[in-house]
């Protein structure tokens, strides 16, 4: 058990999107919004730069973790994304997949679930 969550940056490249590897968190599922926004401010200027999002993701994530346990990335398989929604292959369950797109300066992020666990974070918002 936990409160597991995934978070995957993505940024659309004309057609195809490119996504970072997956951010793994057993026990900080439920403050997920937070710690986006705490990335979205200190990445304020590059927040279109998805491998350094995604490493200060990383950065503020292992900030909020004690040990050497409930943190992990992996890789995505771009390949075998078509669609929005082919990203809940990752979900871990409790509070899901958080899908940040980082096209543009205002992120968008979506929530993909299909656990039995409700998150308290809207399926849809922006992050200004």
């Amino acid at each position: 058990m936990g409160n597991r969550a995934v978070v995957i940056f993505y940024a659309r490249d004309g057609v195809d999107n490119e996504y970072s590897p997956l951010t793994y968190l057993h026990w900080h599922g439920s403050i997920v919004p937070e710690l986006i926004s705490k990335c979205a401010k200190l990445m304020t200027g590059r927040r279109t730069d998805l491998s350094y999002v995604a490493a200060r993701f990383v950065g503020i994530c292992h900030a909020d973790t004690e040990g050497n346990l409930s943190l992990g990335i992996g890789n995505v398989d771009g390949s075998k994304i078509i669609e929005l929604s082919d990203l809940t292959r990752y979900c871990p369950g409790d509070a899901g997949v958080f899908a940040v797109n980082v096209t543009t300066s205002d992120w968008e992020v979506t929530r993909l679930s299909g656990s039995h666990y409700e998150c308290e974070a809207p399926s849809k918002w922006t992050v200004s």
